[in-house]
């Protein structure tokens, strides 16, 4: 089988490793752009990620699990199962870090295990390329907003 290298998406965030960490997971909700980036859209009432996993609670009230944690390590790391809208199986992998840095907290996403979806993953890691990068610029935003510098 090849494998196909992570993707890895890096963000510095201007406030405390347990900030970032808390912001992260506690307040996706608050930054995630469930408009564009999620399973039932702008009307999706509730957004959690615990140490349980990441769901999405659907307009009908639905929960949709998108992955389920695998490492739980506040404020330093988690890592999750990632398959939002589909079966837990095939899945990739999400690793996300919170490291102290320079002006805050470096924050890196790894996202791995598209060889796990065959053809499909591999078409779909264009889509993540920039998707990540959406995503985390929400998170970004939203902790500038927050009064944390970027």
């Amino acid at each position: 089988m090849t494998v196909i290298p992570p993707l890895v998406k890096e963000v510095v965030v201007g406030c405390p490793v347990a900030d970032a960490f808390a912001e992260f997971t506690a307040g996706v909700r608050q930054w995630w752009p469930l408009a564009t980036h999620s399973v039932g859209g702008v009307e999706s009432p509730d957004l959690v990620l615990d140490e349980h996993g990441f769901v999405e609670t659907l307009p009908d009230g639905t929960p949709s699990r998108w992955g389920d944690v695998l490492t739980w390590e506040p404020p330093s790391r988690l890592a999750m199962t990632w398959h939002p809208g589909q079966d837990a199986d095939p899945h990739t992998r999400i690793d996300v870090t919170f490291e102290e840095a320079p002006g805050g907290t470096l924050v890196r996403l790894v996202h791995s295990g598209w060889e796990s979806l065959g053809l499909p993953g591999v078409e779909s890691l264009g889509d993540y390329e920039q998707g990540w990068d959406v995503v985390l610029g929400g998170y970004v935003d939203r902790l500038a907003a927050a009064g944390q510098p970027r």
